[in-house]
């Protein structure tokens, strides 16, 4: 890390135990990312927020599809998505972010990003708490995460990824996917069901009285990500299933 880097980021500190502090205060910043589009970034931002509610989270959507304030609109309303709403031009923005908001009611910072960011792009947010990356069973998806992944790792990226199988329809997608990350030091969350209700809400944005299925299906994610955050980052380890 450079100077001007330790300068910049002066205050913020990753403890042995995982959890994430400015000037000693705890925050949690959530990052999703992936390069391939469709693959459950903006379904995962949906059931944080299904499962938390916006009073717990900010959020910043940096996809120009926006494909996440519109679900959080049709849950929520405009009025409670645009008081949780993050404007930020840059994802140095977050670092101001946490310095304002750290230790603050337990509240969580949630990014979701555009398909087709670079691993030097996301290699910037290195105060993240942890890096959220949702996968398919698809090969041609695995292999550039693989490779995303891979390209994070390499240059030494200090945030811990949690690997998120997505849209999981048996075993053999799931054992696909180990296979895929096994030699990774990467964590792998609960996998998130298909669910062909949940899909069409997801598809539809139309939520209204439905929000009782999506905390149901956010529960095992939630979990992992609470468990990943409290994991020490191991860099020199192999794929750790911690569910």
């Amino acid at each position: 890390m450079s100077t001007s880097e330790q300068e910049r980021l002066k205050g913020f500190l990753r403890v042995n135990s995982g959890q994430t502090l400015y000037a000693g205060r705890p925050y949690k910043l959530l990052l999703i990312a992936n390069p391939k589009g469709g693959v459950g970034k903006s379904s995962l931002a949906v059931l944080l927020a299904a499962f938390s509610g916006l009073e717990k989270l900010k959020f910043a959507d940096t996809d120009p599809q926006q494909s996440t304030k519109l679900a959080f609109e049709a849950m929520f309303g405009q009025v409670a998505t645009d008081n949780s709403q993050l404007v930020i031009d840059s994802f140095a923005d977050l670092e101001k972010v946490v310095r304002g908001s750290a230790g603050q009611n337990k509240q969580t910072i949630l990014v979701d990003t555009s398909a087709g960011l670079s691993p030097h792009e996301v290699a910037t947010v290195r105060v993240a708490s942890l890096l959220l990356v949702p996968v398919s069973s698809s090969s041609v998806e695995l292999n550039a995460a693989r490779k995303f992944i891979s390209s994070l790792q390499e240059n030494n990226y200090p945030v811990p990824i949690l690997i998120v199988p997505n849209k999981i329809n048996d075993n053999s997608d799931l054992l696909k996917i180990i296979s895929v990350f096994r030699a990774l030091p990467c964590m792998l969350a609960s996998p998130i069901p298909y669910d062909r209700r949940i899909e069409k809400l997801l598809a539809d944005q139309h939520f209204p009285g439905e929000l009782a299925n999506l905390r149901e299906a956010a529960f095992p994610l939630i979990r992992s990500i609470n468990k990943a955050i409290k994991s020490p980052y191991l860099p020199d380890s192999k794929l750790r299933q911690i569910d």
